[in-house]
């Protein structure tokens, strides 16, 4: 170290940390199983594997298990699904660790033995029709999209998942909303009418999404509604329908502050919702007067009804 002098010294310390903090690498063995070769198709033979399935729907995965190490071991092989027909599960090539004589494919949960290969399996079932809904006390059916566990591999000794396929499902009430939803930004951005008019539509695209965030999908597509499917109408004659869509915002509101009632158990956070609903009623109730006496009576009574829900 004496030859070396403080700036020597400082250097070979600086390199020691240095080359300590780079990690070292461990050779780590094979992953005792793994889900390969996966996809999906519908019973149209069309592939939905990078789609979110639909609740109801019969799917048919094929898939295989890439062992990559003979164990001594069972491999367990499980379903969430539903069963179509008689059997879940399908062999479709020569694996030795499978032995099909004893094997029962119509169970969720099958069991074979690790031997190092890749058997190559087909998965039939169904996505339960009610995943995706939820009714509330007063009737009244909420959708949301849900995760599905449709397919899991695990060793029988320790239990441990080694790969498993989770997959988002939707339902035809919820597509159909998205796609109405869809079509009406779509109508708006390209259309030539009114400024004052997009705006109120694109108020009630809002309210709609709202109401859809916290389960009403149905009411969230009839409220779409109000804004026409094509052909928005082009100056001079627009007032008519400006007018609806004006009527259309207040009722949407109201109703909007009532759908949230039931589904949020804060009051504070239902009152001041509320407010911010009865507020922007302020803007719209400003223009109506110049408009249409009787429309701006509606959306008064609206208003108020909002502010009593907020507690003002």
């Amino acid at each position: 170290m004496r030859g070396l002098g403080i700036t020597g010294v400082a250097t070979l310390i600086g390199t020691l940390i240095f080359m300590s903090s780079i990690p070292y690498s461990y050779s780590q063995g094979p992953t005792p199983a793994i889900i390969s070769d996966f996809s999906i198709r519908d019973p149209n033979g069309n592939d939905v594997t990078s789609k979110p399935l639909v609740a109801g729907g019969t799917y048919t995965l094929s898939f295989s298990v890439s062992i990559g190490t003979t164990l001594n071991d069972q491999i367990i092989m499980a379903t969430n699904l539903e069963k179509v027909g008689d059997r879940y599960w399908t062999l479709e090539n020569n694996y030795q660790g499978v032995d099909t004589n004893t094997w029962q494919p119509g169970a969720s949960r099958v069991t074979f033995r690790a031997i190092q290969g890749t058997p190559k399996f087909t998965l039939a079932g169904k996505i339960n029709s009610n995943i995706t809904i939820d009714t509330m006390k007063d009737g009244k059916i909420i959708h949301f999209p849900v995760k599905v566990l449709v397919l899991s591999i695990a060793l029988q000794s320790t239990q441990n998942v080694l790969d498993q396929k989770i997959l988002d499902v939707t339902d035809q009430v919820m597509i159909q909303y998205q796609n109405t939803l869809n079509s009406k930004q779509s109508l708006l951005s390209s259309s030539q009418t009114i400024p004052q008019y997009v705006t109120l539509a694109q108020g009630i695209v809002e309210q709609a999404e709202a109401l859809a965030k916290v389960g009403y999908v149905e009411d969230a597509t009839k409220i779409l509604s109000i804004i026409p499917s094509s052909g928005l109408p082009s100056p001079p004659g627009v007032e008519s329908t400006f007018l609806y869509v004006a009527i259309g915002v207040g009722i949407v509101a109201a109703l909007l502050a009532v759908m949230l009632l039931r589904a949020n158990s804060s009051k504070s956070v239902i009152a001041r919702q509320a407010d911010d609903k009865a507020k922007k009623l302020d803007i719209l109730l400003v223009k109506a007067n110049r408009i249409d006496k009787s429309l701006a009576t509606e959306i008064e009574t609206v208003k108020k009804e909002l502010e009593e829900i907020a507690g003002r």
